[in-house]
């Protein structure tokens, strides 16, 4: 990196250092100046390991040759991108947890690294689905049992049950299965993970800062900032992709925002918010995701395929089929993604029960439309074909 950039950083990490530094005597002021200094730190820090984590991959020729079919290239690139990701975002942690000691966010960062060796482990030799599930599981015990960041109410209707706490552990580890492989999935062609990441931790920050929870805010802002760093590197012409390493732990952050956001029962009743209202966005927030990855698993049980078996049939993979690039098909997703979250502010006044239907009969509305757009598609390059062989 040339002297200039280098200079040019050190130069915003002082301003920054500064406007913390000085603001320690006021809480309003430093509670402001602290999360923005972390995500402007995890960015630049996460910016200036990716093009050496690129490097060292071309070097050792540590390619993603295996899935270059799926992710629509013609060559090898580094699937280490998580590195830097993992490396802009400890160090914000770390600090975090400096700032709240009493807090059980050592519990997150232990489930973080064990996810985190996990996906090295995978993005260099490779894992079998059975043993990732395994430690997918074991990471999120750590977090659900001992760092106590479990469902333990559900609402339906007007009506709120308390779980019991096995079936609270039960479903909260499931849960957080679930979102850590739904954002995994959607790692399928550039900058759609990053993407979709910084608009949920985006969402879940301004959330968390209008509770009050302020080292949750941090959290939600320090991820953003070290996917913010990665994504010119990973957005067009892909340089290098997050990997498993990266993208289980975009999905434990968001699975862990989901679940704090969920569980802040007491801040809502003094809020403009309600519980039921707070589920169903929640759900909005990960819809995108966790409903390609219901589909997808229905259509290959369906087909009596294994659910993990890879394959073009994810939402993404039909959006390029149909013509689009990469930035296009991210920024569709992207818009449905914030639709979905309007769409539950917009319905605030209704059940959360109802409201949770009505966004998932929109997410249906909107795979039937494409399926209709791709059997178009397919008839439009038919007819193509059979003009070229019959007069060409």
């Amino acid at each position: 990196m040339p002297i200039q950039e280098i200079k040019a950083v050190l130069s915003i990490f002082q301003v920054m250092y500064r406007g913390v530094y000085y603001s320690q005597n006021s809480s309003t002021l430093f509670f402001f100046f602290m999360p923005l200094f972390l995500l402007v730190a995890a960015m630049l820090i996460t910016w200036l390991a990716t093009p050496s984590i690129i490097y060292f991959t071309k070097k050792k020729g540590i390619y993603d040759v295996a899935e270059l079919f799926r992710k629509n290239h013609n060559y090898g690139i580094s699937r280490l991108g998580g590195i830097a990701v993992f490396i802009g975002l400890s160090l914000p942690i770390m600090y975090v947890y400096t700032l709240f000691p009493d807090s059980k966010l050592k519990y997150l960062f232990v489930s973080i690294i064990i996810l985190f060796g996990m996906g090295l482990k995978d993005d260099i030799a490779g894992m079998d689905a059975r043993t990732k599930f395994l430690i997918q599981i074991i990471a999120s015990g750590v977090l659900v049992i001992f760092g106590n960041v479990r469902l333990t109410t559900i609402s339906c209707f007007s009506d709120i049950y308390v779980l019991s706490y096995p079936f609270s552990v039960i479903t909260s580890i499931l849960l957080v299965v679930l979102i850590i492989n739904a954002f995994n999935l959607i790692d399928g062609i550039d900058g759609l993970l990053s993407v979709t990441g910084i608009i949920a931790n985006i969402i879940f920050a301004l959330l968390f800062a209008y509770l009050n929870q302020y080292e949750l805010v941090i959290i939600c802002l320090a991820i953003s900032g070290a996917l913010l760093g990665f994504l010119p590197y990973n957005l067009t012409n892909a340089k290098v992709f997050i990997g498993d390493s990266g993208a289980f732990l975009v999905g434990l952050i968001i699975a862990f925002n989901t679940i704090k956001f969920i569980e802040l029962r007491d801040e809502f009743n003094n809020s403009l918010l309600s519980f039921p209202f707070a589920t169903a966005l929640a759900f909005a927030i990960v819809a995108g995701p966790v409903f390609d990855t219901f589909r997808v698993f229905c259509i290959r049980i369906i087909k009596r395929k294994s659910p993990f078996t890879a394959d073009n049939n994810h939402i993404h993979h039909r959006l390029v089929t149909l013509g689009l690039s990469h930035v296009q098909t991210a920024i569709i997703l992207a818009v449905l993604n914030i639709c979905s979250i309007l769409l539950v502010f917009e319905m605030k006044a209704f059940n959360g029960f109802v409201i949770i239907a009505a966004l998932g009969g929109m997410l249906i509305l909107a795979n039937g439309v494409l399926t209709l757009l791709e059997l178009t598609y397919h008839l439009n390059s038919k007819s193509v074909k059979y003009s070229v062989r019959k007069y060409g």
